[in-house]
């Protein structure tokens, strides 16, 4: 539904517009149009250009637009535009469904979506929270909406403000505060345009009260003669949690969220949760808190009869893999999916078996399978993968898909079988009680101020922790030299000026031993560690119960359960890439160590 408005002498971008009628009217701000170079209060006055992006099956187009509608003696920031074509109606699923923000909108989650750039990223979305009505300044038909979010910029003013509980676009982005000077406060803060206003003009009779109901999925269309009859077990009682990471570090009560994916467990309208958010905001691990709540259960409590975990990075991004080991898993073990003769018709039955017990099978970090950018952003690429959420959210089991990514999956947006849970960075108490447990301490307010510095984002604060805990003894201080990184609001910048202040003064044996760490794909027993870096760098071995040690207490290293250990993820990247210092040998040798526990450790669980 969303288009760019771009000035017509120079075809630069200047925002955002939301097709509102299938007669090519389209809202966007005022001071889009002004930008332009436009008087947006001259009734097809100067003309803007208006570019459709491509969507699945439609190509991009480009047409000129002019203001079509703008409030009369109000000084409200908003007009309507039409657009010319040479097509007579604009297609309805590209029509926006608005309504009434009022209070039924009160701090419910949305979604919008705009054209500010990241890096080669020129179109991405947005989220956050809609908070109330503010007052404005001037004569205004209608209050605007504050909102809450770290993820709107310029850009994306124009843009839709999707309230997701709702169904309906409630209001268009305004403004996202900037303040001068380097003070970080309020760095959520913005403003929308009550979708309100639009009773106002000549569409006030499309207005929606309430909500919109979403769609059923279709139901999934299988070949039945690839379905072959199987002797399925109806539960299948062997987990399958190879991919699944282990709890490491700590986890913040995110009560909410937990609630609402058991909400979602124990309702049985939903067959596939999506929960997206920031990298780092900590989706893998609220799943797996939760999966771990759920495994804990009695059967009369509702535990599931088994759980699937699938890691989607790397190799095991090989959909074809993924299937057969699911399709095996539900199955227990008495279908081969490899003679089924095509990845659509494996997906489809892997979405069939889901219906021979009440299984929960986890699709964690699909971002790899997801288009990152452009027209088809958050669209799933991989046809096999796609096939299987649609035809899971059309399925008529009670067993359920959960799935994180950090782009909403577009393409299960409007059915009632599918829940979004957008994860929202810590609050000041989380963030507060985040740094605490990881062993800062120091004045309420200080703590509160780093909370904010870093916008509640769960791996930036506990990298910070680290800092705090190796060069202050664990006060919080508040990092100056860093300060002026934190305004950027990308935040593989922000992690990556951590990485490189916790690392400044490292000494070298220790960073041999992170170089080995950052190529693991999974944790590691201590000895291991210990047996690999000895072997490859020729360390003694009190020398590395001396660093393992260290690193630990300095939370470098997380330590899960088992006494596994996992390097840091803020420093995983970093040293990852410093890695390519070692020799081609050396590199050669770490790989080929890794290679052999992975294997043995591969046989000694298929044996056991």
């Amino acid at each position: 539904m969303t288009a760019e408005v771009r000035r017509a002498d120079t075809h630069e971008l200047q925002g955002a517009a939301v097709l509102v009628s299938p007669s090519r009217l389209l809202a966007t701000c005022a001071h889009v149009i002004r930008d332009c170079d436009v008087d947006p209060r001259a009734i097809r006055g100067e003309k803007v250009i208006v570019r459709m992006p491509a969507r699945p099956g439609l190509p991009e187009e480009e047409h000129d637009a002019w203001v079509y509608w703008a409030p009369e003696d109000a000084e409200d920031d908003f007009v309507l535009l039409e657009m010319y074509s040479k097509n007579d109606a604009v297609p309805p699923e590209r029509v926006a469904k608005y309504g009434v923000a009022a209070d039924d909108s009160d701090f419910h989650d949305f979604r919008s979506y705009g054209f500010r750039r990241r890096g080669d990223y020129e179109a991405l979305f947005g989220d956050g929270r809609i908070v109330s009505h503010v007052p404005g300044y001037g004569k205004l038909l209608t209050e605007p909406l504050q909102l809450r979010s770290l993820t709107l910029d310029s850009g994306m003013s124009g843009g839709a403000v999707f309230d997701v509980d709702r169904n309906l676009v409630v209001g268009f982005v305004r403004q996202v505060y900037d303040p001068a000077g380097s003070s970080a406060k309020d760095p959520d803060l913005a403003w929308a345009v009550d979708a309100a206003i639009l009773s106002h003009s000549p569409l006030r009779d499309a207005v929606v009260s309430g909500q919109l109901p979403r769609a059923a999925a279709p139901a999934p269309d299988v070949e039945q003669s690839l379905v072959m009859p199987t002797s399925a077990p109806t539960t299948t009682s062997r987990d399958y949690l190879a991919h699944a990471p282990e709890v490491l570090g700590v986890f913040v009560d995110r009560a909410s969220y937990i609630d609402a994916l058991d909400e979602a467990w124990n309702d049985g309208r939903y067959r596939v949760v999506v929960v997206t958010g920031m990298p780092g905001e900590g989706k893998t691990s609220l799943a797996r808190e939760w999966v771990r709540n759920l495994r804990s259960q009695d059967d009369s409590d509702g535990a599931p009869d088994s759980v699937f975990w699938w890691s989607l990075q790397g190799a095991a991004l090989e959909v074809d893999a993924l299937l057969a080991a699911l399709v095996s898993h539900l199955s227990g073990g008495t279908v081969d999916a490899k003679l089924v003769p095509n990845t659509s018709a494996r997906a489809n039955l892997a979405a069939v078996l889901l219906a021979s017990g009440r299984h929960l099978v986890v699709l964690d970090g699909v971002d790899p399978a997801q288009t990152q950018a452009g027209d088809l952003a958050g669209n799933i690429a991989i046809q096999g993968l796609a096939d299987l959420l649609a035809s899971a959210a059309g399925g008529r089991q009670e067993s359920l898909v959960l799935v994180t990514a950090r782009l909403p999956l577009v393409e299960l947006d409007n059915y009632d079988s599918v829940l979004r849970l957008a994860l929202q960075p810590l609050s000041t108490e989380e963030g507060r009680e985040l740094l605490i447990s990881n062993g800062v301490s120091g004045p309420r307010q200080t703590l509160d101020l780093l909370v904010n510095d870093w916008g509640g984002h769960a791996l930036a604060l506990s990298a910070v922790a680290a800092i705090l805990r190796t060069e202050y003894a664990g006060q919080a201080i508040r990092i100056s030299d860093i300060a002026e990184s934190i305004q950027n609001a990308d935040y593989v910048t922000r992690l990556r000026a951590l990485g490189n202040r916790l690392e400044g003064s490292r000494p070298n044996n220790e960073v041999q031993v992170l170089h080995l760490m950052a190529l693991a794909r999974t944790a590691l027993p201590v000895a291991v560690v210990e047996q690999i870096a000895s072997r490859v760098f020729g360390f003694s071995l009190p020398e590395l119960h001396e660093i393992v040690r260290r690193l630990l207490d300095q939370s470098i290293f997380r330590q899960a359960a088992t006494g596994d250990v996992l390097l840091h993820p803020v420093l995983r990247n970093l040293y990852s890439v410093r890695a390519r210092v070692l020799s081609s040998e050396r590199l050669a040798t770490i790989h080929g160590a890794l290679a052999e526990h992975y294997y043995d450790r591969a046989t000694r669980e298929r044996f056991l």
